[in-house]
């Protein structure tokens, strides 16, 4: 017990002497090193804070460029919908349709005709495409454009008859003014005028127009005066739904002149026509018929 004692002793002399020895070169007091532990402890926080924020400040900026982004795509949608959206109105043949656009404009189609335009650009762009014959009864307001294949008209606010098929382009004016446009040329239309695209490209004006006979398909009648049989037999198959052979005639050098009701059956106004220039008629299929010398 004595030795440990004094072994004890030994080692703590031998220590209070090696720490004697020792210089520490470290001058700053204890307060100055809890000062700055604290400032550092306090300013970790913001610099998180500030990072946080500016990582929040790049996420709503991106939202932002997307929210754009997404309300162009639906907007170009919109106006691509209304601009190829469109609707067509078709009548067969043998029959007329009455077509009322949303500008209370009223349309009435010939057999075998029919009319394309897009509701929804109406009240902005007064434009349809057509293909046949019809009748127009425009309403007063912006420019009204009507586009055929080989022509386009375009008024104010009037009244006219188109017929665009098979490379004809004829327009009469009822009422009020018409410019006339195709291949080439244009020209401007008034009542009781008809305009007519020559195989040259150029707009002419037809003399001795009878108005009652552009217009007889209106009034459930056949009138010609002086028409190529060609003409004829076409107003017959659109109306009454056939096939007419002709079987090589030159139809073009045969001018009819007549008044025929349309209530008549097929056979009646065949008849009438062909009898005046010795003409034979044979019905030679389900509603197809040959007309032979």
């Amino acid at each position: 017990m004595e030795n440990k004692d004094l072994h004890n002793e030994f080692y703590e002399e031998k220590e209070i002497d090696f720490f004697s020895k020792v210089n520490i070169g470290y001058t700053k007091s204890k307060e100055d090193v809890w000062s700055k532990m604290e400032g550092k402890l306090n300013n970790t926080p913001d610099v998180e804070q500030k990072q946080v924020r500016k990582q929040a400040k790049v996420i709503s900026i991106n939202w932002k460029r997307y929210s754009i982004a997404a309300s162009i795509a639906i907007l170009l949608g919109v106006v691509g919908f209304m601009k190829f959206y469109t609707v067509e109105f078709t009548s067969v043949n043998g029959e007329t349709l009455s077509v009322i656009l949303p500008d209370n404009s009223k349309v009435l189609l010939n057999g075998e005709s029919s009319i394309q335009y897009s509701p929804y650009l109406w009240n902005f762009n007064r434009q349809l495409s057509f293909e046949g014959e019809a009748f127009f009864e425009v309403e007063k307001g912006s420019e009204f454009s009507v586009f055929s294949e080989n022509g386009t008209t375009q008024v104010l606010g009037t009244s006219f008859n188109i017929l665009a098929e098979e490379g004809v382009y004829e327009v009469f004016c009822k009422t009020g003014k018409v410019k006339v446009s195709g291949g080439v040329d244009f020209k401007i239309i008034f009542p009781g005028t008809l305009a007519v695209l020559s195989s040259t490209g150029k707009i002419e004006i037809a003399e001795n127009v009878k108005p009652e006979e552009i217009l007889a398909w209106r009034t459930n009648q056949f009138i010609f005066n002086t028409a190529p049989l060609t003409k004829v037999i076409r107003e017959l198959e659109r109306h009454y739904n056939v096939t007419i052979e002709t079987s090589n005639l030159n139809l073009k050098e045969i001018l009819f002149s007549g008044s025929l009701s349309r209530e008549a059956s097929l056979n009646e106004v065949l008849e009438s026509v062909c009898f005046s220039f010795n003409l034979h008629v044979e019905k030679s299929g389900e509603n197809i018929y040959t007309v032979s010398e």
